[in-house]
């Protein structure tokens, strides 16, 4: 709540102006990794209309047969193709300012330019509202969100396909609960073990890994392991990515607040 003085507007008051800093101190926002990642990873699609957004997926494989001379080869009709629809979501945010305001902040008694500032406040609440359901699940009028499209039990409705029973379209998970910064394994930390885990299960499906979206508990306790490991704490002091040890593979880890 904005606060309210009393001066006395006595020759003191009056002869003597504040100093006012005409910089406006963002104590509101915060920063929005996840959206960001998605904006300069590219991972957008733009186009030009439509009612509905339609993506064809392959869901499934054909029969390949071995045979020799005259062998009976299967004549069966696949049906390998599939579509996933997705309803557009729309954001706005109303920037108001009345004429007789906007005309007396103007001139040389202009502090700071309100149109403008209130155009940035504007901007900042969209993306965080953005991020906010980026990082979510749907409900009402929201897109969907990582707890949609990433859901912990792997299963769930997207797009209109129920992955309960095409287990094509399920999403990889790992299950088992771990507390990070425990070395179940000698030297080997349980949360790095489990990223592994499911990134492999990623890359055995054909996907890539481009980042690691998480929480900030659990960005501390990947940093909390990577300093308790000096070898490692030296060559990783300025990064926020982890390797692979394997293929020495660098994903960004982001993470963010939802």
């Amino acid at each position: 709540m904005a606060q309210t003085t009393s001066e006395v507007w006595d020759s003191r008051w009056s002869a003597t102006r504040r100093t006012i800093n005409a910089e406006t101190i963002d104590n509101a926002f915060e920063a929005y990794n996840a959206l960001a990642f998605h904006r300069k990873r590219g991972m957008q699609m733009v186009d030009g209309g439509g009612k509905e957004i339609q993506v064809i997926l392959e869901s499934s494989t054909g029969t390949a047969e071995a045979f020799d001379g005259y062998d009976p080869l299967s004549k069966s009709p696949v049906d390998p193709f599939e579509s996933a629809f997705y309803k557009r979501r729309y954001y706005a945010i109303p920037i108001v300012l009345d004429d007789t305001t906007a005309w007396e902040n103007s001139g040389e008694e202009q502090v700071f330019d309100l149109l403008e500032a209130l155009g940035s406040n504007a901007l900042n609440s969209l993306l965080k509202a953005i991020n906010e359901d980026l990082l979510g699940a749907q409900t009402g009028k929201t897109m969907l969100g990582y707890q949609d499209l990433i859901a912990d039990a792997g299963t769930g409705t997207v797009g209109g396909i129920n992955s309960s029973t095409s287990s094509f379209w399920q999403n990889q998970k790992y299950t088992t609960a771990k507390t990070f910064t425990t070395q179940g394994t000698t030297n080997v930390f349980d949360g790095l073990l489990a990223w592994n885990t499911l990134m492999d299960d990623c890359r055995k499906q054909g996907g890539r890994n481009n980042a690691l979206v998480t929480t900030y508990s659990i960005a501390a306790a990947y940093r909390t392991a990577l300093s308790s490991r000096p070898t490692w704490a030296r060559s990783w002091s300025l990064t926020t990515t982890a390797r692979r040890s394997t293929r020495m593979r660098w994903i960004p880890i982001r993470s963010s607040s939802g």
